[in-house]
């Protein structure tokens, strides 16, 4: 199995608005799991609003239960 964690930084000012997808995963996904610093979210995609560095975390199960993740920090 194989993730791909996609962040895409959009148009700001002092806020930054940042938009998570993880529908690039490869495999069977069933459960999409969002950690941003330390609110847990689901789904396939979510967007964050920060003016300060995160850490976020993407969490894949596929169909067998088996789990992925992707750790990586947002400035």
């Amino acid at each position: 199995m194989r993730y791909l964690l996609i962040i895409l930084l959009c148009s700001c000012t002092t806020t930054k608005n940042y938009i998570l997808d993880g529908s690039k995963s490869q495999g069977n996904i069933v459960k999409y799991e969002w950690n941003i610093d330390g609110s847990k979210l689901r789904g396939i995609s979510t967007s964050v609003e920060t003016k300060k560095k995160i850490t976020v975390q993407l969490i894949v199960t596929d169909d067998k239960g088996r789990k992925d993740t992707a750790t990586t920090t947002i400035k």
